[in-house]
This record gives structure tokens, C-alpha cells and sequence, in this order.
């Protein structure tokens, strides 16, 4: 219950929740990401094996018989959790080494909290967030699950910057700037890393 409060929180009241986000210990913030992901991605990955079962039975049905795809999928599981969760803190980190940038008194582990805590969004934006929302709210909720996203990154970062570091317009201007390309340098450096994986197991 606590975690989903939370998860909502952090995705209906971004700027209240995330934006005033109050100093705390990290771990608390790693089992909520955690948490969320493992729910998020068990969800997404239901629904995917259920469509593969309607569309390609046959398929469907080598998954769970084949070991070799067992394998993969067992694998893969804790991978893709983790590498979300680790983008959601990078996230925040990003956001945290752009404000120093621009001037402002940084605190890495508000940054890092803030980013593990964005990790609600997925919850919610889910298939879960859309069932207890349609059971909690009916129809209208399941809507909003899934139209909240448009330009929730945008505001939580804005007033997380505005709130936690006192940056005024100039300044916030030239963090999220900063912090976008720091993101991406990160995602950049991660993908040819993963290309670079890929090419060596499939020709060791």
C-alpha cells in the first residue's frame, strides 16, 4: 500500500512530492525502484508472452518448453530490472551534477533519491497502474494512467530543481540542458557498450 501511495505521488503530484523531495536515507529509495520495476516489467512481460500466445502459440509454447529460452528469459529478467533502475538514479544524478553546474550547492544523494523514486512512473504508467486505477477510479483513471506521462519528466525535474537547489530561470534553463546531455552521453555510452557485448558473445 505504502509503495503504491508512493508510486502515485511521485506520478499524480510530481511537484510536491519529488520537487520538496526531504533528505532520507538511499536504501529505502533502491527497495521502492526495485520493487516497482520487478512489478512493472512482470506486467509488461504477461502481457507480452499472453499476446505472443494469441498471435503465435507455437512460439509462445517454445519459450517454456525450450531451455535455451528459459534461460534467456530468466536472465534477462533481472538484467532489464536493473538496468532501469540504474538509469532512474542516473537520472537524478544527472540532474544533481548539472545543478552544481549551474551554480547552485548540489547533494548527490537527494539527486539519487530522486531519480530511484521516479521509478514509480512506470508503475503506475503499467498495465498494474492501469488496473487499480480503473478499479479505483473506473474508466476515467485507466485514461489518466495513460496520458499523465505527457510532460511529467519536464515538471518533476523543474520544480526538483527549482525546490532543492533555488536555481532561478537562467540557471534551470542551462541545468536541464546540461542534464539532458549528460543523460544522454550516459545512454549513449551504455548502448555502444551493449552493441560491443553483443558482437563479442556472438562471436566467441
Amino acid at each position: 500500500t505504502r509503495m503504491w501511495s508512493t508510486a502515485r505521488l511521485a506520478t499524480f503530484e510530481p511537484e510536491t512530492f519529488l520537487g520538496k523531495l526531504p533528505d532520507g536515507p538511499i536504501h529505502l529509495a533502491i527497495r521502492f525502484a526495485v520493487l516497482s520495476e520487478t512489478l512493472a516489467v512482470g506486467a509488461l512481460s504477461l502481457c507480452g508472452v499472453a499476446l505472443l500466445a494469441v498471435a503465435y502459440p507455437t512460439g509462445a509454447k517454445a519459450l517454456f518448453l525450450d531451455a535455451t529460452y528459459r534461460r534467456l528469459g530468466l536472465g534477462a529478467f533481472p538484467a532489464v530490472v536493473a538496468l532501469l533502475v540504474f538509469l532512474h538514479g542516473a537520472y537524478g544524478v544527472c540532474l544533481d551534477v548539472a545543478a552544481r553546474a549551474s551554480g547552485a550547492e548540489g547533494n548527490s544523494s537527494r539527486g539519487v533519491r530522486f531519480g530511484l523514486y521516479t521509478a514509480g512512473w512506470d508503475l503506475v504508467h503499467g498495465p498494474i497502474g492501469a488496473i487499480v486505477l480503473a478499479i479505483r477510479e473506473g474508466a476515467k483513471g485507466a485514461l489518466r494512467a495513460a496520458t499523465i506521462g505527457v510532460g511529467l519528466p519536464t515538471r518533476a525535474s523543474v520544480a526538483f530543481l527549482e525546490s532543492s537547489y533555488g536555481l532561478d530561470s537562467s540557471q534551470l534553463t542551462k541545468a536541464r540542458r546540461l542534464a539532458t546531455l549528460f543523460l544522454s552521453a550516459l545512454l549513449l555510452t551504455l548502448s555502444v557498450l551493449l552493441c560491443v557485448g553483443l558482437v563479442w558473445l556472438a562471436f566467441s
